[in-house]
């Protein structure tokens, strides 16, 4: 469905309580993809091909969010995000984007995020994250 384009070359300002890069496989990393449902998972790209994997723990030092890039052609790295329920809200999700935005820009990408347009919560991310919208696209499925 239709997307909204966001894309940024600055380097982010970096916080405490993340760790990475971390495997599909880490168990914390897994614990938040456990908590999302299937369509979360798809609609964030976190899967065994995603690269840097950063994971942002909630005020308690629980799991809290994990975030992590695709390599695509013309050194576009493709960000996605995923926040454990309980975590929603509390800048787990925007400190773990940092600092795999971070890692992309260190390795000479640039970060791109895509947002369902009804996703309020994902566009209000990517703009907290000094990320600037170019546009939009289209997806159709095969």
């Amino acid at each position: 469905g239709p997307a909204r384009l966001f894309y940024g070359d600055t380097m982010p300002a970096l916080e405490a309580g993340v760790v990475g890069p971390l495997s599909i496989d880490d168990e914390r990393v897994r614990r938040v993809l456990t908590d999302a449902s299937p369509a979360e998972i798809e609609e964030a790209g976190l899967d065994a091909d995603a690269s840097d994997l950063h994971l942002a723990t909630d005020p308690h030092g629980g799991t809290g969010a994990v975030c992590g890039w695709h390599a695509w052609p013309h050194d576009v790295a493709h960000i996605g995000v995923l926040t454990a329920r309980a975590s929603r809200g509390t800048g787990c999700g925007r400190r773990a984007a940092q600092s795999a935005i971070g890692s992309a820009i260190d390795r000479g990408l640039l970060p791109q995020w895509r947002a369902a347009v009804t996703n309020e919560a994902s566009i209000g991310l990517a703009r907290s994250l000094g990320l600037t919208e170019v546009g939009w696209q289209l997806s159709l499925p095969p």
